[in-house]
């Protein structure tokens, strides 16, 4: 289940469309673009400043830390495939819930909501492991 979770969250992160920052209606970008801070509407085209604000450098902090916990997700999913070292599934259920609180606040287009899927089956899978394994020490 967890593996399901990761491969989905994977399939998001790179082939799903997702809001631009600042957001247009109708519009979407990709994630890698949406990490770069890539507009939709050229500043040419528009009145607002090309200064970006502490909010906009935050927002591309948060991207690049998805995609940090999609690596953690699948270091710790090995670890626990090759040494059963079941703390893992601790931080596998912390990435999970981190991962779903991220995706849900970025909004209704099908990569979060993708994302979201993915990662509450890692959330789900690695939180249920990790109390039937502690029930049965």
């Amino acid at each position: 289940m967890v593996t399901l979770g990761l491969l989905l969250v994977t399939l998001a992160v790179v082939f799903a469309p997702w809001p631009s920052d600042p957001p247009v209606y109708g519009q979407a970008v990709s994630h890698f673009e949406r990490l770069r801070g890539k507009d939709i509407i050229p500043a040419i085209l528009t009145d607002r400043e090309t200064d970006h604000t502490a909010g906009w450098y935050g927002r591309r902090l948060l991207d690049g830390l998805v995609l940090a916990l999609l690596v953690m997700g699948y270091a710790n999913l090995f670890v626990i495939i090759r040494w059963r070292v079941w703390r893992a599934l601790i931080a596998l259920t912390l990435i999970g819930a981190l991962g779903v609180a991220y995706s849900v606040s970025v909004g209704l287009y099908l990569g979060p909501m993708v994302m979201a899927g993915g990662f509450s089956l890692v959330l789900f899978g690695a939180g249920l492991s990790w109390a039937s394994y502690t029930r049965l020490r």
